[in-house]
Order: C-alpha cells, then sequence, then structure tokens
C-alpha cells in the first residue's frame, strides 16, 4: 500500500445514470493501494435527482465521496477545474466515468508518474480521423508548434494524473478562454503519457475548431505581431521607393527604373501622401496590436464556474 493521499475527480454532465458497480470497484481498488483517498464528483448543472444512487451508497463507501454541485453547465475544462479545486490529494486523477470500470488505469498512471513526472496523460493510440478533420488538424497544431515555445500532443485526451505542487500551478490559471491541450505545455513541469486504445464520440466542429485555433494562435504565439511587423517593414519600404520614384519623376522625368516618363500634375503628391498614409496605418495597427494583447492578459481573468452546493457525507 502506497502511503498517499489520492484524490479522484470525475465530472458528470450526461444524462446517463452513475454505475453504482464502477463507484464501488473504483473504491475497493484505492482501498487497497493507497493510505488515503477520496472522491470528488462534479455535477455539472444535471438534475440533482441523477446522484441519488450515491447517497445509497453503503457508509463505507460513500464518507469518502464529495459531489460538488454547479449552479448551471460550463465548458468541461471549467467543471474540471471545480473539481480540482475541492481535491486535498497529494495526486489528483482526473478520470471521465467511463473509465471507472477498470480501475487498473489508475495503477498505470501512479506506476508513470513515479519515473520523475508531475503529470501523465492519457494518449488515445488509436484515434480515427477523416483526410479533411486530420488535415485540419495537423495545420493548426504545426503552426502553434512552430511560432510558439509549447509543444502541443494532438492526440491528447484531457484524462490525467497531477502531483500536488504541480496541481497548485495549475489552479493558478483562471483563465476562461483556455484550450484543454495547452494546459501542461503552458505549466513547464514533467509531462508523460500512457497509450490507450478506447473509443469515445468525437463529433468534428468546424466551428469549435476556428475558435481554438484563434485561442491558441492569440493566446500562445506572437505570429500575429509578428506578421503585422514584417507588413510594417514591408509597407515602409515600398513607401520608400514609391516616394523615391515620385522624386525621381518630378525632378528628372524619369522612373527609378531608368524610364521616361510624362509628368502629370499632382502625380507626385498623390502618390507621397499615400505612401505616408499607408506605413502610418500598418504602424497603427502594430502598435494596436501590441495594445489588445496588453488588455488580453490583465481581462481574462474571471470565474469558471458558480457553485451552488458541496455535498459530503
Amino acid at each position: 500500500m502506497n502511503n498517499t493521499f489520492f484524490s479522484l475527480v470525475s465530472v458528470h454532465q450526461d444524462s446517463e445514470s452513475i454505475s453504482v458497480d464502477c463507484i464501488y470497484s473504483m473504491d475497493d481498488y484505492l482501498k487497497k493501494n493507497f493510505s488515503d483517498y477520496e472522491f470528488i464528483i462534479v455535477n455539472n448543472g444535471l438534475d440533482k435527482k441523477k446522484f441519488r444512487k450515491i447517497h445509497e451508497l453503503e457508509d463505507q463507501t460513500k464518507k469518502n465521496i464529495t459531489i460538488v454541485n454547479l449552479s448551471k453547465k460550463v465548458e468541461k475544462n471549467s467543471a474540471v477545474i471545480a473539481g480540482l479545486d475541492q481535491a486535498n490529494g497529494d495526486y489528483t486523477a482526473v478520470i471521465d466515468l467511463s473509465f471507472w470500470e477498470n480501475p487498473m488505469i489508475i495503477s498505470n498512471l501512479y506506476n508513470k508518474i513515479q519515473s520523475g513526472f508531475d503529470i501523465v496523460y492519457f494518449r488515445q493510440s488509436n484515434r480515427k480521423m477523416n483526410y479533411i478533420h486530420t488535415l485540419i488538424y495537423k495545420m493548426i497544431y504545426y503552426v502553434i508548434n512552430r511560432f510558439s515555445e509549447i509543444n502541443i500532443d494532438m492526440n491528447m485526451y484531457f484524462n490525467f494524473l497531477i502531483s500536488r505542487r504541480a496541481l497548485n500551478s495549475l489552479l493558478q490559471l483562471r483563465e476562461r478562454q483556455v484550450v484543454q491541450k495547452a494546459i501542461f505545455t503552458v505549466l513547464g513541469y514533467a509531462t508523460s503519457y500512457i497509450e490507450l486504445e478506447f473509443e469515445r464520440k468525437e463529433k468534428f466542429s468546424f466551428t469549435r475548431q476556428i475558435k481554438d485555433a484563434v485561442i491558441l494562435i492569440t493566446f500562445y504565439t506572437n505570429i500575429l505581431s509578428k506578421i503585422l511587423f514584417i507588413s510594417f517593414l514591408s509597407s515602409a519600404l515600398f513607401s520608400i521607393l514609391m516616394i523615391g520614384n515620385a522624386l525621381t519623376v518630378k525632378f528628372f522625368q524619369m522612373s527609378i527604373l531608368g524610364s521616361k516618363v510624362t509628368i502629370v500634375p499632382g502625380w507626385s503628391y498623390i502618390i507621397v501622401m499615400n505612401s505616408i498614409t499607408f506605413s502610418v496605418l500598418i504602424l497603427i495597427l502594430y502598435i494596436f496590436s501590441i495594445y489588445l494583447s496588453i488588455i488580453q492578459s490583465s481581462v481574462k481573468k474571471g470565474p469558471l464556474y458558480f457553485l451552488e452546493s458541496i455535498e459530503r457525507f
């Protein structure tokens, strides 16, 4: 038996009932392998009647369970944070209820994390998508991994085991707009994974992918600033060439390429003013992008969930 306090967090947000057999099975495994443990089940906006079976469990099992009731449904990663806020363990696992029927998953995660890691997550080895979806995913993650200091695993599944010190750092990230796959690389702790084969319902949402891509690019890369900066340099160079050409035409009646031109009254003035205006606009956009990034960093914190009640037995 490990002299470890182990916390197990799960989010319940589907209409299906909780399996009592799975709870007993997981309780039996944790009791045999850890000196102390707790279950934290997050009710993400469901009717409390869905949790009636937990109230009917044996007292010996029920005493280790905490139900966190949220006042309304939130995004799953925010519901996970609600559960993690209540976790007291030396190690905390976030595991979907569908995996509770196989408690040995906990053993695999724990053995891996004891090899010198602070975070170990699931990696789906048999993930299947069609060619178009795969191409879109690869393009998004290539841009992120190429232009940022983070490296995101495309096949990561947001179930994991995390140490106490890494969890304390994770709970400091109170960001509304966060992509699950980016969290661990942002923390910087030693991270590994275990590969699993499992089936999951995965609905591809183009809108969701675009939203995640925008969040990843704006939050974790400076690619937009780089693009605007390059645009500014290009426009500045173009403006210099156009101004030089306009002055050459005005004073020497030829272009900078050496060809003779016919002077149209006011032409040089218009070219010079347009070039200056274009450069100023690009400069303003570049400065504005920096300003927005500063605002973003100061306002992106906020409440991730609203707690209705906590039930302990």
